[in-house]
């Protein structure tokens, strides 16, 4: 499998880090990083692989400035890493241009869109998942990028992902005769989650989801924003009301709920970025959500709260 991209690739950067080394991404709840090998060839070209030494798979990209080519490639069909490297690419291009990566889950609720932001088994996925139901398609349930309109409202992009749903949440939706045909289809099987309070659960890869769950990602969106801090419960759902619509940079500042996008070979700022940017000002109603376990029985009543 090859992919070539040669479209517009103006905000590259020819100012390649100068050695041959390792380059490792980590991402909340991840022991090891994933590791990319970076070596610069001239002060043109670059290449840069990604392995995955336990599937037997990488991925390979080529980039030269002379003929403004990037190459891809992966030896394995099937591979995702092919896919998370274009993502990378993409994501950092994103972040150089004012966006902001928010470890999150995003979903349209009426005119409005929900970014839930919470620590690991918060139920951002469980929400994200409850919810896309209702409004027929969700922006993700990990990662989200968002960035300020000029008119006040908030644009934001959806980000392809896993999504990670409980088997008992799934039979209470679907019933259990389709939860059983799904489990045989998932090329993951269960997302083993050792310390997620909400314990294992199906991993449906991001191509999926569509034909297995019957829901769509949203590309992108601009419209109002509201800011749902999530955290787990054991009861019914206590909510505050959404806060007066405000600046609210310190809410999307604690770094638990940032994803830091490293721009891994300097292609936009000529040297891979070191620390993420502050947090951007954006307006937005802001409510503490606790996020019962049992949320498929209370989410009628969580749903009009999102949408009131």
């Amino acid at each position: 499998m090859e992919w070539v991209i040669e479209s517009n690739l103006g905000p590259l950067d020819t100012q390649w880090p100068d050695a041959h080394r390792s380059l490792g991404v980590f991402r909340p709840g991840a022991s090891e990083p994933f590791c990319w090998t970076f070596e610069k060839l001239s002060a043109e070209e670059c290449v840069v692989w990604l392995d995955d030494e336990r599937a037997r798979a990488r991925a390979f990209m080529h980039v030269d400035m002379h003929r403004r080519q990037i190459l891809l490639c992966e030896d394995t069909p099937g591979s995702r890493w092919l896919s998370r490297m274009v993502r990378n690419i993409h994501a950092a291009y994103l972040v150089h241009t004012g966006w902001q990566p928010l470890h999150a889950c995003a979903f349209p609720a009426g005119a409005r869109i929900v970014v839930g932001i919470g620590q690991r088994g918060a139920g951002k996925s469980t929400l994200s998942y409850l919810a896309a139901q209702r409004a027929g398609g969700f922006f993700a349930d990990d990662m989200v990028l968002i960035r300020p309109a000029p008119d006040g409202d908030s644009e934001v992009v959806g980000w392809p992902g896993r999504l990670a749903v409980r088997r008992k949440v799934l039979e209470q939706t679907l019933g259990e005769a389709r939860t059983a045909a799904i489990e045989p289809r998932l090329r993951r099987g269960l997302a083993l989650s050792h310390g997620h309070l909400r314990g294992d659960r199906f991993a449906f890869d991001h191509d999926e989801i569509a034909p297995l769950l019957g829901i769509d990602y949203v590309p992108m969106c601009k419209a109002p924003l509201r800011i749902a801090r999530l955290s787990a419960h054991a009861g019914m759902p206590v909510m505050s009301p959404w806060a007066k619509s405000g600046l609210c940079a310190e809410d999307l500042s604690h770094g638990r709920d940032r994803r830091h996008f490293t721009d891994l070979v300097g292609f936009y700022r000529g040297r891979p970025c070191e620390a993420p940017a502050p947090a951007i000002e954006i307006h937005a109603e802001v409510s503490q959500m606790q996020m019962p376990f049992e949320m498929t029985e209370h989410f009628d009543t969580l749903w009009q709260h999102l949408v009131r």
